[in-house]
């Protein structure tokens, strides 16, 4: 293991108006998302909520919505190899309460606003892929389809969202609870390996610096970093 990071969790174990009194003691996320609906549904139309969605054609939706996501912020296409879509497409196929994936959508009126599609195993969903149409933006409809997702785990089979690690405002704001999750990598001797060891070892050391933007490259920013995954990338073909 490499490190730890918080991981950002949602608990409705012991009801939603336990969870949102416990919101509202320190934020005030859950009071601006009922606003944005009430305008939303004022200005445009009502808001439709629909649980583990079956509609492919919000999945392929969703998947282009990242792609051009990844584009616009010069990031690797990760859903341009085969493999990688094709993973997806089974986990969102599978349809067994052990194991697979669960799409969310959000339409407001007939179009759809935002889309979420996580992983789920037993009591947990964890967040995965999110996205939401740009011509709802100001209107905020992630968090009103995560709003959406809480309420309906209290009657569900989840009773847990992890929102997974990062120090975004929105995961701080919405979870009422979280855990360290570990990271790492294990790898047999190769050139790849060498490659990701020399990354790891390139960001433990830019981020104990005492400069801003050097230390950006924990979030894979700074050139050391983002050159050494390059080097990795192009190492793996």
């Amino acid at each position: 293991m490499r490190g730890a990071e918080t991981s950002w969790i949602v608990d409705v174990s012991g009801g939603y108006l336990a969870y949102e009194a416990s919101i509202r003691e320190r934020s005030s996320v859950l009071k601006d998302i009922d606003r944005k609906r009430r305008n939303i549904e004022r200005e445009i139309g009502p808001c439709r909520f629909t649980a583990t969605s079956p509609s492919s054609t919000d999945f392929q939706t969703l998947i282009a919505l990242k792609r051009t996501q990844l584009k616009q912020t010069n990031q690797t296409d990760t859903f341009a190899a085969s493999w990688t879509m094709n993973l997806i497409e089974a986990l969102f196929e599978r349809r067994e309460p052990d194991f697979g994936g669960a799409l969310f959508t959000l339409h407001i009126g007939d179009r759809l606003a935002a889309v979420h599609f996580h992983l789920r195993s037993g009591a947990t969903l964890h967040g995965w892929l999110i996205a939401h149409a740009p011509e709802f933006e100001r209107y905020l409809p992630g968090l009103l389809l995560f709003q959406d997702i809480v309420k309906w785990m209290v009657s569900g089979p989840s009773s847990r969202l992890d929102l997974g690690c990062g120090d975004h405002r929105f995961k701080r704001e919405l979870s009422n609870t979280a855990k360290e999750a570990g990271h790492g990598f294990v790898g047999l001797a190769s050139p790849v390996t060498l490659l990701r060891g020399l990354a790891y070892r390139l960001r433990e050391a830019a981020v104990g610096l005492p400069l801003g933007g050097v230390n950006a490259a924990r979030q894979g920013h700074a050139p050391l970093w983002s050159a050494a995954r390059i080097a990795m990338k192009r190492a793996q073909g």
